[in-house]
């Protein structure tokens, strides 16, 4: 089967399964992706941080940890959480806010945002404390029978079987599912281009996005003319204005550029230089007919914990 382009930009070049695919319509509507935070904390009464469960729907994580801490008037620092969700879908998940009291959260609304207290602990909630995610899936318009759904199903999971397992790559959205960008500007601050980094992200377009968004992207890109785009760029790419802005007043400070972002963006690009990486290493050991559920001389293995995840204190 061949693989789209926007997937090879992610680092996936091959499937492993042959069978074809079922149809239909992913996310037609928000609420056909539904996404739920597996953790493996357990919250006390007492404790400097305030344990919240947060159901958004359609909402960027970010976006809604920079909109709670204005509503709060606190730091972003202050709010604390596991891992980043999916934008266009309703997710589920905890979050800490130091010093914070459950009074507090009863006079905060945000549209499509759900706050419940459910606890204290002492420590924040960081990464590290995702255990995994679970997910309900509406797919549309799939066009087969109920028959002929199950028969091809079960087609690809006797394949999957046979080869042992699925590739665990990271996804798309690791990488932005409209515009890939994130492992791009990843590796140029890894490489130490801070000037790349913050121009791919400010003004490097991509096929998907909206007519006016490639073209005055293409602009900013080709002339650097910030004052200009500052004026042109739709109100929506906040993260990019604010940006062109810092660049206006203080000329070639691209790491002060990419300081406006938040230290969670930032970190979001390094792993997802991480995960690109993963893919192709993922990709070539497929290629090479190594095993995926076996380890081979050579490979370095590291063990689970109790909870299923890696144990990076054990590894051989």
């Amino acid at each position: 089967m061949q693989v789209p382009e926007i997937e090879k930009k992610t680092g996936i070049d091959i499937y492993t399964t042959t069978t074809k695919g079922i149809g239909g319509i992913l996310r037609q509507e928000v609420d056909d992706f539904i996404v739920t935070e597996i953790t493996n904390r357990e919250e006390g009464d007492s404790g400097k941080q305030l344990i919240l469960e947060l159901t958004k729907r359609n909402w960027d994580m970010h976006h809604v940890i920079r909109d709670l801490s204005r509503k709060f008037g606190i730091s972003q620092k202050r709010i604390g959480f596991a891992g980043t969700k999916d934008k266009r879908a309703v997710t589920t998940q905890k979050i800490s806010i130091h010093n914070m009291t459950p009074q507090a959260v009863d006079d905060i609304f945000l549209k499509d945002v759900e706050l419940k207290v459910i606890g204290r602990s002492n420590r924040p909630v960081k990464l590290g404390d995702l255990t995994g995610n679970g997910f309900k899936i509406t797919v549309r318009d799939i066009g087969l029978t109920e028959d002929e759904l199950k028969t091809q199903l079960k087609k690809t999971t006797d394949e999957i079987l046979e080869t042992g397992g699925v590739p665990n790559f990271f996804g798309i959205q690791r990488f932005g599912a409209i515009r890939p960008i994130t492992h791009l500007v990843g590796e140029a601050i890894v490489r130490g281009n801070v000037e790349e980094a913050a121009l791919a992200y400010i003004a490097k377009s991509f096929p998907d996005e909206s007519e006016e968004n490639k073209r005055v992207r293409d602009h900013v890109f080709n002339t650097r003319d910030y004052a200009w785009g500052l004026e042109q760029y739709p109100l929506n790419l906040r993260y990019e204005r604010s940006m062109m802005n810092h660049l206006i007043t203080t000329p070639d400070d691209f790491t002060g550029a990419l300081g406006i972002l938040s230290k969670n963006i930032r970190m979001l690009f390094v792993h997802a230089y991480q995960s690109y990486l993963f893919n192709q290493i993922l990709c070539e050991r497929v290629k090479e007919g190594l095993p995926l559920n076996a380890a081979i001389e050579g490979d370095i293995v590291c063990f689970k914990n109790k909870d299923g995840l890696p144990d990076i204190s054990r590894t051989e």
